[in-house]
């Protein structure tokens, strides 16, 4: 993989860091990773995430909106 963009995500739900790697091996899609904690201030549950996608527009804030933590 190639150096990733990154940048901050403040959401209602979580924040943290989001990395977009444009050049996989193996594949032409990209990966981004989400490292994130809740937005409350709270350190736990730390949450990461990766998501790849197969074309259309990109869905990752949609998805990392809908991600929930359950005990």
């Amino acid at each position: 993989m190639k150096d990733a963009i990154g940048h901050d995500r403040r959401g209602t739900a979580w924040q943290g860091r989001i990395h977009i790697w444009n050049d996989c091996a193996g594949g032409k899609r990209p990966a981004t990773e989400a490292a994130l904690s809740p937005a409350g201030g709270q350190n736990q549950p730390r949450v990461y995430v990766q998501l790849r996608q197969d074309g259309g527009s990109d869905a990752t804030d949609r998805v990392l909106d809908w991600v929930r933590v359950t005990s």
